[in-house]
């Protein structure tokens, strides 16, 4: 039978879908049977349906520029 801290390290592989038959099974058994671990893997799913749906917004980023401006403010001794 598989405990809450199972859960925890499994979570993400049973939101996924990419759990064997006996963990995932171990899974639902225990989510069954423990309100807190099923809230805990319910925020978890929501938060990646949230995160899935943002947008990700591409920034160039001049690293040189950055680099330069950072060392210009250095004083060399």
């Amino acid at each position: 039978m598989l405990n809450c801290r199972d859960i925890s390290e499994l979570a993400s592989e049973f939101i996924d879908g990419t759990l064997d038959l006996t963990d995932r099974h171990g899974v639902f058994i225990h989510l069954r049977q423990c309100m807190d671990c099923s809230l805990y893997i319910s925020q978890l799913e929501l938060t990646s349906r949230v995160l899935q749906r943002l947008r990700v917004q591409e920034h160039r980023v001049d690293s040189q520029a950055i680099l330069e401006s950072i060392l210009g403010h250095i004083p060399v001794r």
